[in-house]
């Protein structure tokens, strides 16, 4: 668990030293927060709640950017509940 957040962090760290679009940048970002939103399945319910305050504190919801109205939907319900985003992909 703590692995991907370290990495995430580490990335994020890369991404400000490089020298690439917004877009990509964007990209980059949505990829990392889908995948550690995905690891939320495979954690235990007490692990799964320290991991979604994590979540939260890098206010990782941010990554995902609204260019469609799935994405806006996906952000909506990831802000309100990320286990019901859960439940419901």
């Amino acid at each position: 668990m703590k692995d991907s957040l370290i990495q995430y962090d580490t990335m994020q760290k890369k991404i400000k030293l490089l020298n690439l679009s917004k877009k990509a940048k964007e990209n980059i970002n949505i990829y990392y927060t889908n995948a550690i939103i995905q690891k939320l399945r495979e954690l235990r319910k007490k692990e799964q709640n320290e991991y979604i305050k994590e979540i939260k504190n890098r206010e990782m919801i941010k990554n995902i950017k609204i260019r469609s109205i799935k994405q806006l939907i996906k952000r909506l319900i990831l802000s309100i509940n990320i286990k019901l985003y859960l439940k419901l992909s």
